[in-house]
């Protein structure tokens, strides 16, 4: 996979990557049950289902994530309104940067 392929090439540990919500809550705990996660990076589509339990439960976790999702700006995030956002498609410079940016972030609070 594209996203995962860059991270693991730039030495960044990658928990997944989860074809479904289901799988993700799984992930999400087991990776919460050995040590936890940074961050996270959200795909709105998981096999035709919402991401959107999947923010929720991150944000429950107070694990910082981004959103990557090819629907348009008109799309509705709720509570997760203020998570970063990367529009599909993204060349990998930007995802790079979407990530350090959630990082820095995240050092900064």
């Amino acid at each position: 996979m594209f996203v995962e392929d860059e991270l693991q090439e730039r030495g960044v540990r990658v928990v997944g990557p989860a074809a479904t919500v289901a799988d993700a809550l799984q992930l999400l705990q087991g990776a919460e049950a050995d040590g936890g996660l940074d961050a996270a990076i959200l795909d709105l589509n998981l096999a035709g289902e919402s991401g959107m339990l999947v923010a929720d439960a991150l944000m429950r976790a107070e694990i910082p994530f981004m959103i990557m999702t090819g629907y348009d700006h008109s799309l509705r995030l709720g509570l997760h309104a203020g998570a970063p956002c990367l529009r599909k498609p993204f060349a990998a410079q930007e995802l790079l940067q979407a990530l350090a940016a959630l990082m820095d972030k995240v050092q900064a609070s």
